[in-house]
């Protein structure tokens, strides 16, 4: 028997894209063909873009320690992102009112993996 949440991913994607906004995930990773990777690493930054907003700030212990003032909530659509985020990746929101670019510092998903919660900080 299938599980009650297959598929509910794509049903959350078609339902919210439309109120979601346009993001950009950028993630960073050190070339290992550079010569002198330990002394002068070559950074690669690879954008994904996804569909995500803020959802408010961040008000509870984190798995890595307190949050801190200004530290935001933001949802990702997980059928809009072709990689999993992970700490240290970035997230721009095409919103004025989000303000700039978030590192995220931890990333949480549902059982359907419909949703990343990433708790971020500017």
């Amino acid at each position: 028997m299938a599980s009650p949440i297959t598929g509910m991913a794509s049903q959350i994607y078609a339902g919210f894209k439309d109120i979601f906004f346009n993001a950009t995930l950028t993630r960073d990773a050190v070339t290992d063909s550079s010569p002198d990777v330990e002394f002068d690493p070559v950074i690669t930054s690879t954008d994904y873009t996804c569909k995500a907003i803020r959802d408010g700030f961040i008000t509870r212990p984190m798995a890595g320690g307190l949050a801190k003032v200004g530290d935001v909530k933001i949802l990702i659509l997980a059928n809009s992102l072709s990689v999993t985020p992970r700490n240290g990746d970035r997230v721009a929101i095409d919103d004025d009112t989000v303000g700039g670019t978030f590192a995220i510092i931890e990333v949480e998903t549902d059982p359907a993996t419909a949703l990343w919660t990433c708790a971020a900080r500017k």
